[in-house]
């Protein structure tokens, strides 16, 4: 069943002001359609009903500060990663099996293989090193396997693979990932239970994942492709709830996104465009020390997307809606945040002062009340800017000037002090001592 009709709209918002992560939430407007309540004969007399909703995906990594929300305060829980996997894999077998491929051409993409491709979490392969690399590869998988292997075995089940994984990732619509493990299927083989047995085992189970990946491709099988490609790289969000029926609910997922802003405070996002049939997104920032400014939503080939039919934005938001049935599935929100006005200009301004005290202490006739005119109100202004709002996007945005404030106040005190000392250590100041 298509999940637009199902899944009617989407509201993601984006608030930012710690400096570290961001709050994500994403709620959807979800309302069961009749066909499928036939199609279940659930009773008309029935009020709720209880289901493992497959709400939106998630990159595989650990969520954090996660907050769930069921349909008019139901009990809501996240299934376990494994029963994921085992709920996933049954999802790629039941789009196998009704793929019009010849099963045999599909003999690689098994039940094991498929539970265990949703199974890999990157971070364990990632310990090792470079996933390019066929040695860490064929450390990970002699230490997974427990065989021995030669590396040039690896590098060549490498080149074997290329063509399936440029044929995912062209599918998905972005760009490649070795940590993909349906692009870079060895990640799995570790995970098979059991595992192969023998380099020659494992040389089967690739050479057979790649001619089943290729055949999909020359059936354009895109669905079942698209499904593998992105179960390579993400896990289904399946929650266990109570939806009520033949009336519309909101089911929400809330947490924290790590990030790390790049020169100027730019920072890209993902969005999933696809996950509804409209999609609101939302950028608000918690700082009042912080302004949204130039905020561009871009296709996986870096254009700006020309199909949101309203866009409003201010220094506090921006916020962007869109119902267009041919936009792409994922699209990513290039954002610029940067610390309001008057603390730039603040900033700005602390530095010229610093500035000019530099340069008349180098000028100036050594005198301990000149420099004490000098060195106090600088000291004084920089400590102001720099010990302030200890924990916030805004400060962090301004580390490079901070860091600029201090050294500069730190070059003055230097000044000053050598100046002084030179001044005191001249031999005209010590000959009353001699007469």
């Amino acid at each position: 069943m298509d999940p637009w009709d199902w899944r009617h709209r989407l509201v993601q918002r984006l608030q930012f002001g710690a400096p570290s992560h961001f709050r994500q939430q994403s709620r959807y407007h979800i309302e069961l359609p009749p066909a499928l309540l036939d199609e279940f004969s659930i009773p008309l007399e029935a009020e709720k009903l209880r289901l493992v909703l497959p709400l939106t995906t998630r990159p595989k990594e650990p969520l954090l500060g996660v907050h769930l929300e069921g349909a008019d305060n139901a009990a809501v829980h996240l299934l376990a990663r494994a029963d994921i996997a085992v709920i996933q894999a049954e999802y790629l077998a039941r789009l196998r099996d009704a793929s019009p491929t010849p099963a045999p051409r599909l003999a690689g993409l098994d039940n094991a293989l498929l539970e265990a491709i949703s199974l890999v979490v990157p971070r364990i392969p990632r310990a090792y090193g470079d996933l390019h690399q066929a040695k860490v590869l064929h450390a990970y998988l002699t230490d997974g396997i427990g065989v021995s292997l030669a590396e040039r075995d690896v590098q060549r089940w490498q080149g074997t693979l290329e063509a399936a994984a440029h044929q995912l990732a062209h599918t998905l619509g972005e760009p490649p990932s070795v940590e993909s493990s349906s692009e870079n299927v060895l990640l799995a083989l570790p995970l098979l239970d059991p595992p192969p047995g023998s380099s020659a085992a494992l040389e089967d189970r690739v050479d057979t994942y790649a001619k089943a990946v290729a055949a999909l491709a020359s059936a354009h099988d895109t669905e079942l492709l698209h499904a593998l490609a992105l179960h390579g790289r993400r896990w289904q969000v399946l929650l266990n709830t109570e939806l009520p029926l033949r009336r519309p609910a909101i089911v929400g997922i809330t947490e924290d996104e790590p990030f790390r802003a790049e020169r100027r405070g730019r920072i890209e996002v993902r969005l999933p465009l696809r996950d509804a049939r409209s999609v609101h997104f939302e950028v608000s920032a918690d700082d009042r020390a912080l302004e949204i400014t130039d905020t561009k939503i871009v296709g996986m080939d870096g254009s700006e997307l020309p199909l949101f039919e309203g866009i409003r934005e201010a220094r506090e938001y921006f916020a962007a809606y869109t119902s267009n049935p041919s936009r792409p599935a994922v699209a990513t929100a290039h954002i610029h945040l940067r610390p309001i006005a008057d603390d730039r200009r603040h900033m700005n301004a602390a530095l010229v002062l610093l500035a000019s005290a530099v340069i008349a202490a180098l000028l100036a006739k050594p005198s301990l009340g000149t420099f004490s005119l000098l060195v106090v109100p600088s000291t004084f202004v920089v400590s102001l800017l720099v010990v302030r709002e200890p924990a916030s996007l805004a400060r962090q945005l301004l580390t490079n000037r901070r860091r600029l404030l201090v050294a500069c106040a730190g070059l003055l005190w230097i000044i000053v002090l050598l100046r002084l000392i030179l001044d005191v250590a001249r031999p005209e100041r010590w000959l009353w001592l001699i007469g």
